[in-house]
């Protein structure tokens, strides 16, 4: 393996053997939470990879065996709704990038994900998870909507009726729940995680690279203008959530870096919601 870049959230090797490129979130102390500054660094690796025909295929996945929790708490805590609308536009930028790039995406979940990890993880083409994985679709139980991916990528993959339980019900997934639902293509433990890996990367290399371009090309054609309609309305209803700062009063509840679950009653009365939305809208 070949060191690529220098970043500061991302661990990035080339293996020349299989023409595949390996990014790592690198954050381990904080479970690899997604950064601003992450988000820049993998809005970089999609633009040079799409100049890149040469790599064949990307494994996606996180240092430490732990995919992502989504946004870091800290960073998201001093953000206003507009930034955060800012954070969640550059995520559905990267998650979308990842379908339409030359690439074949493989997703290494490992033992757990949640919210927007689990978004970042829809842009794969190959999603794989540790036996022990834990998945949590936690999104409405952290204040807020799924933006990047969540409800219209996540329901061409799984089906409409399994994603809409999995959101609505912040459904917590196991190894067999993920690859049953079709979320996770295989499951692995530790000891042969490497040589699976492998395989698929070799059957790649062995591939004509022009017809593994347009076929996945086809296949993404079949449902990107469901994806692209998705994303407006999954943007729209989220920055609606965005403006009654939930989100915000989950981060308030965080004691000793350990979150704890608030009562619906604690967060925003619906029935406030239209004055909400009203009182944040640009027009007034």
């Amino acid at each position: 393996m070949t060191l690529v870049f220098d970043y500061k959230t991302l661990h990035v090797t080339l293996d020349p053997s299989t023409r595949s490129l390996t990014i790592e979130l690198s954050r381990p102390a904080r479970r690899n939470a997604i950064t601003m500054e992450m988000l820049f660094e993998l809005e970089g690796m999609m633009a040079w990879l799409s100049s890149h025909l040469e790599i064949n295929a990307v494994i996606l996945r996180g240092a430490g065996g732990y995919f992502s929790p989504g946004f870091d708490r800290e960073e998201t805590a001093r953000m206003d709704a507009k930034k955060l609308q800012k954070y969640f536009k550059k995520l559905q930028k990267i998650v979308y990038s990842m379908h339409l790039l030359p690439q074949t995406f493989i997703v290494d979940l490992g033992k757990g994900a949640e919210a927007q990890g689990l978004e970042l993880a829809l842009g794969g083409d190959i999603r794989v998870v540790h036996e022990e994985t834990v998945l949590e679709f936690n999104h409405l139980q952290k204040g807020l909507v799924p933006c990047s991916g969540g409800v219209g990528i996540l329901a061409a993959l799984v089906g409409t009726q399994v994603a809409r339980r999995w959101v609505m019900t912040s459904q917590t997934l196991t190894a067999n729940d993920a690859v049953s639902g079709n979320f996770a293509d295989y499951s692995y433990v530790l000891q042969t995680k490497y040589k699976q890996q492998q395989e698929i990367l070799k059957r790649i290399l062995m591939q004509s690279p022009v017809t593994r371009i347009q076929a996945k090309r086809s296949m993404v054609e079949t449902v990107l203008p469901e994806f692209d309609r998705s994303l407006v309305y999954e943007s729209n209803f989220a920055h609606a959530g965005m403006a009654t700062g939930d989100w915000k009063k989950f981060l308030e509840n965080i004691e000793n870096d350990e979150e704890r679950l608030i009562k619906s009653t604690d967060y925003t009365n619906p029935r406030d919601m239209a004055k909400i939305v009203k009182e944040v809208s640009p027009t007034n």
